[in-house]
C-alpha cells in the first residue's frame, strides 16, 4: 500500500458478497428488517432506526441497487444520513427552546 492510499475501503460504493447464497439470504434479512421498519414507523412500540440500519446494512452487500433506493428515499434517506461516510457525523436534532420551555411549565404546574 502506498503512503497516500487509506486503509479503509471506499464504503460509499458497496460490494456485493460473491455467494450467491449469502447474497440471498442478504436480501431475505434485509427485505425483513426494512418490513419492520416500516412498521415501525406507525407503530410507537417498534422502533425504525434499528431495523433500516440493519436492512441498509444487508442491503449493501447482497444488492446495491436496493441499497441506493433505500438510502435515497424521501421517506427513510434522511434517517441513514451520515452513516455511509465515517468522516461525516451524524446530525441529532435536538428538541427547540421553546418545547423544553413549555415542557418545563407543565411540569412545574403538575
Amino acid at each position: 500500500m502506498r503512503a497516500d492510499e487509506s486503509p479503509t475501503r471506499d464504503i460509499s460504493r458497496p460490494v456485493p458478497h460473491s455467494s450467491p447464497v449469502v447474497r440471498s439470504l442478504l436480501l431475505v434479512v434485509g427485505l425483513v428488517a426494512v418490513a419492520l421498519g416500516v412498521v415501525g414507523a406507525f407503530l410507537p412500540v417498534l422502533p425504525t432506526t434499528p431495523f433500516l440500519l440493519v436492512g441498509a446494512a444487508c442491503f449493501a452487500r447482497a444488492s446495491p441497487r436496493l441499497h441506493g433506493r433505500l438510502v435515497r428515499s424521501k421517506t427513510f434517506g434522511p434517517t441513514l444520513e451520515g452513516v455511509h461516510s465515517p468522516d461525516e457525523r451524524i446530525h441529532i436534532d435536538t428538541v427547540p427552546r421553546f418545547y423544553e420551555f413549555l415542557l418545563a411549565v407543565l411540569k412545574a404546574v403538575a
